[in-house]
């Protein structure tokens, strides 16, 4: 299942704007029972050296913040599960909910399936170990030695398009996204290694 834990980051835990305090502290207060977690960019590197150090040469070669702060949410998610929502979220009710869900949640934005950018990565939950997240951080490395933009190379427009090539390939077997998630798990130790897959992706509506 989805842990109750909930990790936000931003570059200072204490030169935080007034707004975002307000914003984040709603999840606290809402969701008393969650472990919080604020990590700044310090955190984010240190545990992308102790836990993932293969991928340190890439996180740190990225041209700007934004890139690393989209990218450590994705290695987050795999490792420990839980819910990860940015600072400019506000949170209206208990997200208990999605603690009784396993694999992982995302939400749409918008009406257009289509959109590049309709699964946004501000908000995202999943449960421990899911094997999506490899395909995931597969393409990142894929994408790393083109000049992207970090939408299209570590933000939502990649998300995007893992959740469809994931999807179909749990459809229909693809063999080049099999290659990839093993690819990236012989890189794992065996505590970090993937359960057991298909993971089940749901798409949470724009009203949700």
């Amino acid at each position: 299942m989805i842990p109750p834990r909930l990790l936000q980051t931003w570059k200072s835990k204490t030169d935080i704007p007034p707004h975002f305090r307000r914003w984040s502290a709603s999840f606290r207060q809402l969701n008393p029972q969650f472990e919080y977690e604020l990590w700044d960019d310090n955190d984010n590197r240190q545990f992308i050296y102790k836990q993932f150090s293969w991928f340190a040469g890439i996180y740190n070669a990225y041209p700007a913040e934004i890139y690393r702060v989209d990218a450590v949410r994705y290695f987050y998610l795999y490792l420990y599960g839980g819910i990860y929502a940015d600072m400019d979220t506000e949170c209206l009710k208990s997200l208990k909910d999605l603690t009784a869900c396993s694999g992982v949640v995302l939400a749409r934005m918008g009406q257009d399936s289509d959109f590049a950018h309709s699964i946004p990565n501000a908000i995202m939950a999943s449960s421990p170990r899911c094997e999506f997240w490899l395909f995931v951080i597969s393409l990142m490395i894929q994408l790393s030695k083109q000049k992207l933009r970090p939408e299209y190379s570590t933000g939502p427009v990649l998300l995007k398009a893992a959740v469809d090539r994931y999807m179909n390939h749990v459809n229909q077997p693809d063999k080049i996204v099999r290659q990839d998630i093993q690819r990236i798990s012989q890189r794992l130790s065996g505590q970090q290694m993937p359960l057991p897959g298909p993971n089940d992706i749901r798409i949470l509506s724009p009203g949700i």
